[in-house]
């Protein structure tokens, strides 16, 4: 599969589609209006990544025309209330084999899992709960990686998994060819005597 070379937006852009692209996936299965009284309530208080996805996500709507947003109360009897909990952030560059001549490049593959309940205050009749999941993949050069290391909120500066040293490959497939070898060898010395 060819990935294209991509500019790569900043990781805490990544991170704000991401949690774009999970709302739009909770508005699919419950009718959420913009003329809705919203309000939302962390399970996960204490998080401080869990704050800064919450706070996103309330800044994604206001940006998109909802205007009536509550935050934290559990108590308001009026509109759908949203509880959220962060279950997972992962934002991995995995290198992706090159030629010799070639810039070294990487895949960027970006994951947010988050968790759901949304209650209609009114009645506490649960709407819907469920786990909702976004996934985002490009591909960097090695120096935009290394860019976008630096200057990023710790839990948004993702890691760089190791790739394969070719040197151990060589080594395997030299071993591999001479068990082979031996094999065949060994085969037509038993057959000749």
């Amino acid at each position: 599969m060819f990935w294209g070379i991509s500019s790569g937006q900043s990781n805490e852009q990544l991170a704000k589609w991401l949690v774009k692209e999970n709302w739009r996936q909770l508005e699919n299965n419950v009718e959420i209006a913009k003329t809705d009284s919203l309000v939302f309530v962390r399970m996960d208080e204490s998080s401080p990544v869990g704050l800064y996805f919450f706070s996103s996500l309330n800044t994604i709507l206001l940006q998109e025309g909802f205007k009536n947003i509550f935050l934290g109360n559990r108590s308001h009897r009026n509109g759908i209330r949203i509880e959220s909990y962060l279950k997972s952030l992962s934002i991995q560059y995995v290198p992706i084999k090159a030629g010799l001549f070639r810039k070294k490049k990487y895949r960027r593959i970006a994951e947010l899992k988050q968790m759901f309940r949304v209650v209609n205050a009114g009645n506490a009749k649960l709407l819907w709960s469920g786990d909702l999941e976004s996934v985002k993949q490009d591909t960097l050069l090695k120096k935009r990686v290394f860019e976008l290391q630096k200057n990023q909120l710790l839990f948004l500066q993702g890691k760089i998994k190791k790739g394969k040293n070719p040197i151990f490959t060589y080594l395997r497939l030299g071993f591999l060819t001479g068990v082979s070898i031996a094999v065949v060898v060994l085969f037509f010395s038993v057959r000749t005597t």
